[in-house]
């Protein structure tokens, strides 16, 4: 009696450990956690979810929850599917290198990302724009599919004047739809963005017009009036 309670008591203390109901189903014990990572790796399994699709294919004896069944073995998911970087080599490379590897596997989209880095084990990090704080700009610009051109500084206020008075601008309205086609250093509101030196379009048209008003703002009939007027009081 003594020994049956003894076996029973073992049995209690089994069924509560990891993996348990899985291995009665199976009527079969598991292979070893080394056995384990020799199949998975015998079959190219490098993330945990092929290692999920590949379970319900192959009637192994490898446990379904290998992280719950293998208890104090188990360290983690890379380590058991043998894609772990060793600590020596967990130095990741620089936002130039990664955006180099990037283009030159041709990876245009933060899906092929995520799906490159399952398979490959380079030194590049999962979350580069995270990783890349500071050198970060966006996923396109990371790419290199990003088609936006990038202007560093902008031209001074007396250069933007020099510009829009050299290619005839007269009006604000003229002006938008020459910076919709130019591709100059002016910024679309050079009214805010020369916040210090503004006086008005006027001003910045080169002319002559009192702040707030444009050419094209003037009544067509009494236009040039108006600016025959204003001509004569200058002089």
């Amino acid at each position: 009696m003594k020994r049956l309670d003894k076996w029973a008591r073992r049995i209690a203390v089994a069924e509560t450990l990891p993996g348990f109901e899985e291995l009665v189903r199976a009527g079969k014990s598991f292979v070893s956690y080394e056995e384990a990572q020799r199949l998975i790796t015998e079959h190219g399994i490098r993330s945990s979810t092929q290692f999920y699709a590949w379970k319900k294919r192959a009637s192994l004896n490898v446990p379904s929850a290998p992280n719950r069944t293998y208890g104090k073995t188990w360290k983690s998911w890379p380590e058991f599917l043998g894609t772990d970087i060793p600590s020596h080599l967990k130095t990741i490379v620089s936002y130039k290198e990664a955006q180099r590897l990037a283009r030159k596997h041709n990876i245009q989209t933060q899906r092929q990302f995520n799906a490159w880095k399952e398979r490959a084990s380079l030194k590049v990090p999962s979350t580069p724009n995270r990783m890349y704080d500071k050198a970060w700009k966006s996923w396109p610009e990371f790419f290199g599919t990003d088609t936006t051109p990038r202007l560093k500084t902008i031209v001074s206020y007396k250069e933007a004047q020099r510009l829009v008075k050299k290619h005839g601008m007269k009006s604000t309205k003229q002006f938008r739809a020459w910076k919709k086609r130019a591709s100059l250093r002016i910024p679309s509101h050079p009214d805010s963005k020369y916040a210090r030196q503004w006086r008005g379009w006027g001003s910045f048209f080169s002319t002559g017009l009192t702040v707030g008003q444009t050419l094209s703002s003037l009544n067509p009939k009494k236009g040039g009036k108006q600016c025959r007027k204003q001509r004569s009081k200058s002089s």
